[in-house]
């Protein structure tokens, strides 16, 4: 899939799903943060419709699990001590990250106390049919 089309594919999603489903009062988790950008942006979004909803990023923030072809075009600082650091200094300090298997960090969360999840970590079936599960 070219870049212009992944664009315009992941801007429906949020403009479509993702923004019409923010609570006024309320949590948002994205499971899968990469760099923070979705996640900064929908807290921008809440931030403009004056929602308090709490916007919660999970990762396991482990370099391992992402391909070298994500990081061809970013350039990371040589004092950089973790991959979680370069994400939460480039994302607005409202936001909670929370590290770990997304699995483990899920199951800590009362149940249905999530109001809009967004899963974007691992795609394979037997992980989202589990995460779905637990929440």
């Amino acid at each position: 899939m070219s870049t212009e089309i992944t664009t315009i594919v992941e801007n429906e999603v949020r403009n479509e799903l993702i923004y019409p489903s923010l609570p006024m009062d309320g949590i948002y988790v994205e499971t899968g943060v990469f760099l923070g950008g979705n996640i900064a942006r929908v807290q921008e979004q809440a931030d403009d419709i004056k929602s308090n909803v709490t916007v919660i990023g999970v990762d396991d923030f482990s370099f391992s699990n992402i391909s070298h072809e994500h990081f061809k075009f970013v350039n990371l600082p040589p004092n950089l001590k973790s991959y979680q650091e370069l994400v939460q200094q480039s994302i607005n300090p409202k936001i909670q990250l929370r590290s770990g298997n997304s699995i483990d960090v899920m199951s800590q969360f009362e149940n249905e106390s999530i109001d809009v999840i967004f899963i974007d970590d691992n795609h394979e079936y037997d992980h989202v049919k589990k995460l779905l599960s637990i929440i």
